[in-house]
């Protein structure tokens, strides 16, 4: 499990912040392991149930996550607004701003640019539960697709999914999504090379994944890593 100490909080003497920093690599790891804690801490309270919607879910897990989040000096909110110029400027409804699940930063960062945001879903094993299969297409077009058009993390090259899973095993999701990004309804926007496959990132975790993925409109591609959440239900 990956220290706190990486992050090394800003002494109140300090002054400006803008050279007290980590590496972005070693932030998102941060942000990853203590995304799983809370995790951990959130299922052996077994609070969570079936019937929740994301949204239940999502309020619950930053809860856990963020005394957590704050030992490592990281700042966490959730159900954040995304405003385009559009909107500012009065020409688009402010209420078609999308939300950023969970968004984590370091406090002398520009969070409004350099945050890692966490994109939330409900999932199932199709296997298990064939009747919301329609859970594993949205996890994409309403999930990946946001960070590939740049609606969030335009300025970052790493973000992330959770999933909530509400019934099956991983490993089957997984194969699921992949043979969802491969469907002819995609257009050929994406290739094998986009396939989520398991994550060495954080040790032993092995509903941790990863995607990589082509922006068109933007100069750096982007990891995605995808948590895949799975709960005994009350």
């Amino acid at each position: 499990m990956l220290s706190s100490s990486v992050l090394i909080p800003t002494p109140a003497s300090a002054g400006s912040t803008s050279s007290i920093r980590i590496p972005w690599s070693a932030f998102v790891r941060l942000v990853i392991d203590v995304t799983v804690q809370g995790y951990l801490s959130m299922k052996a309270a077994h609070i969570a149930k079936a019937e929740w919607n994301e949204d239940h879910f999502t309020i619950n897990l930053e809860k856990f996550i963020r005394p957590i989040a704050r030992q490592s000096s990281i700042q966490i909110r959730s159900q954040v607004h995304v405003y385009t110029q559009e909107m500012e400027e009065g020409t688009v409804s402010a209420n078609e701003a999308v939300k950023i699940d969970i968004q984590l930063w370091s406090p002398w960062e520009e969070y409004e640019k350099v945050y890692f945001a966490w994109e939330c879903k409900l999932i199932v094993d199709t296997k298990s539960d064939r009747r919301k299969g329609y859970l594993v297409s949205k996890y994409i077009t309403e999930g990946v697709y946001r960070f590939l058009s740049g609606e969030y993390s335009k300025d970052v090259t790493d973000a992330g999914m959770i999933g909530y899973v509400l019934a099956g095993e991983p490993s089957n999701i997984v194969r699921s999504l992949n043979n969802s990004l491969l469907h002819p309804k995609r257009s050929g926007r994406f290739s094998h090379s986009d396939h989520l496959t398991r994550s060495t990132l954080i040790d032993h975790l092995d509903s941790l994944f990863v995607s990589n993925h082509n922006r068109t409109a933007y100069p750096d591609n982007i990891t995605l890593h995808h948590l895949l959440l799975a709960f005994d239900f009350t």
